[in-house]
């Protein structure tokens, strides 16, 4: 029992100095929110901005997979109860340096889709400054229902393995907190 208690002891110690906390000194910022009717269908177009790319080059240059999640949410908006989600969609996108080629590699997890570039920031601009969901379908619905546009946009560290995150439950492995966008309105 004791030999147990020191392993995991030692497992978190190890943890801890080889993935140091995250300063949330890097930022993500939300451009041109856009929820459009389109044919029928609900298209959300968006951009993500980074501050500070040098930040994430640090990151990558120690061999860290980043991961951009953009999820979203549209809600019928109730007064008296929790709002009743109708549509749902995501992106994801994997970032990664690779030494071999001097390029990073960013991977469209959602389309499947690869794209490098030696140019950090170009790569990030060019692939998260216009991104577009198709969310479905417009719900059938008496017109003039208040409904409720949710985004949220994280930014996390994606090579930690499942049995850490599992030991270190109360570990942030974030690189940016979650930020949630909210968005009312009226259709």
């Amino acid at each position: 029992m004791k030999h147990r208690t020191a392993l995991l002891a030692g497992t978190i110690l190890l943890a801890l100095l080889v993935f140091p906390p995250c300063v949330h000194g890097q930022e993500v910022m939300l451009k041109n929110l856009v929820l459009d009717n389109v044919a029928g269908t609900i298209q959300l177009r968006f951009g993500v901005k980074t501050v500070d790319t040098e930040e994430l080059k640090a990151y990558l240059e120690e061999g860290v997979t980043l991961r951009l999640q953009c999820s979203a949410k549209l809600k019928a908006n109730k007064s008296l109860w929790w709002d009743e989600t109708l549509r749902e969609q995501e992106v994801a996108f994997e970032l990664k340096n690779n030494p071999l080629t001097r390029k990073y590699v960013l991977r469209n997890v959602t389309e499947k889709r690869t794209m490098r570039n030696k140019d950090l920031e170009t790569l990030i601009r060019s692939n998260w400054g216009h991104m577009v969901l198709e969310m479905g379908r417009w719900p059938k619905a008496p017109k003039g229902r208040e409904y409720v546009l949710e985004l949220k946009v994280r930014l996390e560290r994606a090579d930690i393995p499942v049995w850490l995150r599992r030991a270190l439950f109360f570990w942030s492995w974030e690189v940016v907190p979650v930020k949630t966008y909210r968005m009312n309105f009226t259709f």
